[in-house]
Parts: C-alpha cells; sequence; structure tokens
C-alpha cells in the first residue's frame, strides 16, 4: 500500500501543502481559520496519514526526536556488570511504537554515558529519563529546550512505580502463604545502588506492615561459584535462625540461591522457598521452576508515553495506573499452610 503523503491530505481538504504543514505542526505563528484546520485534520484522519519525523522538524522548527534515558551500562574491561536482563529492551521497544505512532522517532542512551555529552550530538524535543536524573542534568537538559519526563509529582523517579512494587508483592505473597520469617538476599555490585536501596526500602517496610520481623540481609557480589559457596554458609545459618524464605533481589540471585540451598541440604520449597524478581526466561528451567513477580513494563511504557504526550501538548498528565506488576507462580513457593489463605494478593498467573 503506498504511503500516504500531505499532498493526498492537502487534496482531500481542498487546502496547499503549505497549510497541511502549519495544521499539523501546529504553527502558532501562522493565521489558519478553526474551520480549516477541522477540515486538514479529518482529512489527515480519515486518509491515515503520519507526518514523517524529518518534515515534521523541517515544518515546525523542533526536532522530532524522543531520546529515552535507560539503565543500560557498558562495562568496564575486567569489570563484571551485573545484567538488568530484558527489563531494560521490553520497555524501549514498547516506547518505540508508541513514540512511532506520533510520527516520532524515539533514540536510547545507557546512564553511563554523561547526557551533556548525548544532547552535544542529538537535538531531542523531549528526554525520558525514568530512573530520574540529577540537578546537574535537568539543568543540562532544560538548556538546550527539550521537555523532561523523569520524576512523578512527588519528586520520586518515575520508574519506581513499576520496579518500586515488586519487593512488596513479594513479602505480601510469601506471608499469604503462612511464611512468616523471610530473609533478603540482594547485591554489592557496583553502579546499582539507587536500585538496591529502593528495593531494600520497599522490602523492610513490607515487613514492618505485615507484623513479620525484621529480616536478615546478605548482599553477595559478582554471580560465580564462590558466591554459591560462600551464600551456601549463610543459607545454613539462617536455616538454623528459623528463615523459612528467601526474598531476592532478582531472578539471578534466586538462581543463585536455589543452588545454595540444594548444596546446604535444604529442599525447595519444602524447607526453603524462594521468589525471584523480575521474571527472567531463565527462571523457567530451574529445578523447580522460580516463582517470580513480573513487571508489567508495557503498561509501564504506555503510562510514560501519556505522560510524554501530555508534556508535549501542554496537557494534564495521566494517572499512574495502579497495578504495574503480578506474581508468576511456579515452583519454588509452597502451598498456602492454612486451607484459606488471604487474598492481600492476586495471582494473575500460574506458570507450573
Amino acid at each position: 500500500m503506498a504511503r500516504v503523503l500531505s499532498s493526498d491530505v492537502a487534496r482531500r481538504a481542498g487546502v496547499s501543502r503549505a497549510t497541511v504543514s502549519y495544521v499539523l505542526n501546529r504553527r502558532a505563528d501562522k493565521s489558519i481559520s478553526e474551520q480549516t484546520r477541522q477540515r486538514v485534520l479529518r482529512a489527515a484522519r480519515e486518509l491515515g496519514y503520519v507526518p514523517s519525523a524529518t518534515g515534521a522538524a523541517l515544518g515546525s522548527g523542533r526536532s522530532r526526536v524522543v531520546l529515552l534515558r535507560d539503565s543500560g551500562r557498558i562495562p568496564s574491561a575486567g569489570q563484571e556488570v551485573l545484567p538488568l536482563g530484558s527489563l531494560a529492551g521490553l520497555l524501549r521497544d514498547a516506547l518505540a511504537r508508541e513514540v512511532h505512532s506520533w510520527g516520532m522517532t524515539l533514540l536510547s542512551c545507557g546512564s553511563d554515558t554523561p547526557i551533556a555529552d548525548v544532547l552535544k550530538h542529538v537535538d531531542p524535543a523531549l528526554v525520558i529519563a525514568p530512573a530520574g536524573l540529577n540537578k546537574d542534568e535537568t539543568d543540562v537538559v532544560a538548556a538546550v529546550g527539550a521537555a523532561l519526563v523523569d520524576r512523578d509529582g512527588r519528586g520520586d523517579p518515575l520508574s519506581d512505580l513499576v520496579l518500586g512494587q515488586l519487593p512488596g508483592l513479594q513479602v505480601r505473597y510469601l506471608a499469604a502463604h503462612g511464611l512468616r520469617r523471610p530473609a533478603y538476599l540482594t547485591t554489592r555490585m557496583p553502579g546499582l545502588e539507587p536500585l538496591v536501596a529502593s528495593r531494600r526500602r520497599a522490602v523492610l517496610a513490607t515487613c514492618e506492615q505485615e507484623g513479620l520481623p525484621v529480616p536478615r540481609e546478605y548482599a553477595v557480589g559478582p554471580l560465580d561459584e564462590d558466591a554459591v559457596s560462600e551464600f551456601t554458609g549463610v543459607l545454613h545459618d539462617w536455616s538454623q535462625a528459623g528463615v523459612d524464605a528467601v526474598v531476592c533481589f532478582n531472578d539471578l540471585h534466586a538462581g543463585l540461591a536455589v543452588a545454595a540451598a540444594r548444596r546446604a541440604g535444604l529442599r525447595v520449597p519444602d524447607e526453603l522457598a524462594v521468589i525471584g524478581a523480575d521474571d527472567e526466561v531463565l527462571g523457567r528451567f530451574l529445578d523447580p521452576p522460580l516463582t517470580t513477580v513480573a513487571p508489567d513494563m508495557v503498561a509501564f511504557a504506555r503510562y510514560l508515553a501519556a505522560r510524554a504526550r501530555a508534556v508535549l501538548d501542554g496537557t494534564e498528565p495521566p494517572d499512574a495506573p495502579a497495578t504495574l506488576a503480578r506474581v508468576v507462580e511456579r515452583g519454588t513457593v509452597p502451598a498456602p499452610r492454612f486451607p484459606d489463605p488471604p487474598r492481600s494478593v492476586e495471582v494473575t498467573y500460574r506458570d507450573r
């Protein structure tokens, strides 16, 4: 099917191509009657016209590029960096689809590249930074005249809306299954300090809300054979102290916990429950398969896109979705220890 051109819209609306450009690019410096504007918009809708990013940029005098500052990092030589798995890719792909539907283009850069360096080469209309920018970075974005979407009305990073739900959901799910003495396995890998701190706070807060004791904690470094041996000893001590479940920083750490439990002679889930976070593919192939909590990155991308569009259009931002995470129930958490468990946690997916 041939691409619909602005000349097709002009022909349908009975106006010039210049008028079509002025209307679709919202040129405030051009005097266009409301009747003509509506006729052009109706013709564009009927024909399914999507302006090219280049043409729109030339017509409006403003870039049609949206820059995504994601959490990806390039490892230094000889330094292992904990991967965040497929989450960043899911978010980027879903957001790109939304942005493309506006006739704009999404570019992305990792968090280890100074945004000032990126903005020397890219002139975005908008910067989306779900993990939040610091004050210096915010000033750099403002200096180039780009809009910014990075924090909510309370000043918290927008990524907390989705990633911040995972630890609480982990703890509540365990409590709903009668597991009352969880411990927390986290990471000490560099570069993840904000996320590590955020997830830890959520675990501690939810334990308090559920009336659970303050959990024992342990942080491992690189996920290698030494880490498994190291954590095996920790698990043995935890088991002696009555720990009945391990809340894990993510699915990679949950895999380590399952391996260490086997070495420690603890049967999962009968003697020790393990719950992960992020729903990485590897969890399906553990023995037993990993129970985890999954962030809905597609829904989060749609929310980010709607918020970004509101900024571009000068309208009120949308309300955040109430739920952006779900439990994926597999085999590392036992059946509830009482016949009628409380329904404080809704399980939306079972993959046995």
